[in-house]
């Protein structure tokens, strides 16, 4: 087997914004280390994008060969490749009135996909409705939002309403 040393460069950072595969790759730093089985040639390693919800434009990688004691390429090496942005947005999601329970589903997501959201009453309130654009089911605690923009949704509370009922009774009187 031999051990061939790639040179990486560029904005995209390996493990957050790309992994390769193929003859066993491993990267450390801007090195990469890949292996080429004995009786082999030559391998194939590919760059698989990572999606990492961040909005950061397009990411350049840029690997190059470099000259060793243990192999001599025929031709300088190089390849150059633009990582294009998944696109994202933020949900936000709010209570009222403020102090009447709790929401969970906000975030950064996907743009096209579909995230939960999750309204939980405190012991005084009961869920009303959600409100914002794009929730599947407004009347239901727990429904999927559209994420197809930035975007503020609202879970509505209501305090509970106790009936009191009050009767008059009769009084005699003994005299």
């Amino acid at each position: 087997a031999l051990s061939v040393s790639l040179d990486l460069a560029g904005s995209a950072i390996a493990g957050s914004d790309y992994s390769l595969s193929g003859g066993s790759a491993s990267v450390s730093g801007n090195l990469a280390t890949i292996i080429i089985p004995a009786g082999s040639s030559e391998v194939v390693v590919a760059v698989n994008p990572l999606n990492d919800l961040l909005n950061e434009g397009t990411e350049a990688i840029e690997l190059s060969l470099p000259a060793s004691n243990s192999y001599a390429p025929g031709v300088l090496i190089t390849a150059s490749i633009d990582l294009l942005d998944a696109p994202v947005a933020e949900v936000t999601v709010n209570v009222l009135p403020v102090q009447s329970g709790s929401v969970v589903g906000g975030g950064t997501f996907y743009l096209g996909s579909m995230q939960t959201i999750t309204a939980t009453p405190d012991a005084n309130h009961v869920f009303v409705n959600w409100t914002g654009s794009g929730i599947a089911d407004p009347t239901s605690a727990t429904s999927t939002v559209l994420i197809d923009a930035a975007k503020t949704v609202t879970a509505n509370f209501a305090p509970i309403q106790h009936a009191l009922t009050v009767t008059r009774s009769q009084e005699r009187r003994v005299g």
